[in-house]
């Protein structure tokens, strides 16, 4: 079965791009207007103040705009959530000179430190952490390696629900 990656990189040729984000950044400022700001700042911080207080504070805001903080995928509480995310900050950083696009599919190492950083961030929401609330927050935190994903659009298109329902634990992933 086709990966993700290689879906996208498929469906969306790299000249697309710019405009698909400007099209996707007109889209949330229309239905979050505050949301286009922070999210500029989000990305400052992503490559200036990686990790501090301010930076993981914003990166919660945008999730809660995203409406991570809903029934189904409760943020946990933000000094615990920032807590958590410092924790992990130089497993994080190992990470941010890269790009979706150069990222090997056979690079092992890489799959088993995502994985298990998923994992280890299950503490982010007070519900079972999901795929999707990890993806969002990993892409405020590594903007050019994920793409944030949702489960209406980005996550039914690439890959069957029924397959989405057997990862739902660290084990299988």
């Amino acid at each position: 079965m086709p990966t993700l990656k290689q879906n996208l990189l498929e469906a969306i040729l790299p000249d697309d791009i710019p405009r698909l984000a400007k099209s996707g950044e007109e889209r949330l400022s229309k239905k979050y207007p505050q949301s286009a700001e922070l999210y500029d700042c989000i990305l400052q911080s992503s490559r200036n103040n990686f990790g501090d207080d301010e930076h993981i504070e914003q990166v919660y805001k945008m999730l809660a705009t995203f409406g991570m903080d809903n029934q189904q995928a409760k943020l946990s509480d933000l000094p615990d959530f920032k807590q958590l995310i410092q924790g992990h900050t130089k497993t994080i950083q190992l990470f941010a000179h890269l790009k979706l696009e150069v990222v090997k599919e056979t690079d092992e190492s890489f799959k088993e430190t995502m994985s298990s950083l998923f994992c280890n961030l299950a503490g982010l929401t007070q519900t079972k952490l999901s795929l999707v609330t990890f993806a969002k927050a990993m892409h405020f935190l590594l903007p050019n390696l994920f793409m944030p994903i949702d489960h209406k659009y980005t996550l039914q298109f690439f890959t069957p629900t029924h397959l989405i329902k057997r990862r739902n634990t660290c084990d299988t992933i």
